[in-house]
């Protein structure tokens, strides 16, 4: 590990020539999963670093209720988001329809930790999208972690508006 410490040992007994390999599963002498961080194999004279990584990418996923802007005079939709992790790979948001969705579609995607993702959805084509759907982010790293958060459905809601005639 980083202190120099030993976290596992592998030993081979072999009287002649082999060709062999090791697999080493992240976990330690005592089959604990070791921290993050690097680690250095030794065989003879020989290193070998590897980084490990088990941490989970960081994503969390919202959608506001319907709501109204009275300056504006508009009805409006906020889908927040976000994605962090060090060695983020790449986060995709999607969108699928119904409470347990089988397929989704990308809305939008990078390859960077974003931090506050803002979408706003306004009158009623936008907020007419959103019928029926969920939202989801998933977020990938390097070592192949994977995390994914939902968003709730867009609150159903109807609105009515008074017209005043001559």
């Amino acid at each position: 590990n980083d202190k120099g410490e030993t976290v596992r040992s592998f030993t081979r007994d072999h009287t002649g020539y082999a060709n062999d390999f090791i697999v080493w599963n992240g976990l330690d002498s005592a089959g604990n999963p070791v921290p993050d961080g690097k680690y250095i194999f030794k065989i003879f004279d020989y290193e070998f670093a590897v980084e490990v990584d088990n941490t989970l990418p960081t994503v969390s996923i919202g959608l506001s209720g319907i709501k109204y802007d009275t300056k504006q005079q508009r009805y409006f939709v906020t889908l927040t988001a976000s994605a962090t992790d060090t060695r983020l790979k790449k986060w995709t948001i999607q969108a699928g329809i119904g409470e347990n969705p089988v397929e989704w579609t990308d809305v939008d995607s990078g390859t960077e930790s974003i931090d506050n993702y803002v979408k706003q959805y306004i009158d009623s084509p936008d907020i007419g999208f959103l019928k029926y759907k969920r939202f989801r982010i998933v977020a990938e790293d390097f070592a192949g972690n994977r995390s994914v958060a939902m968003s709730p459905m867009v609150e159903s809601k109807v609105v009515f508006a008074a017209i005043q005639t001559g």
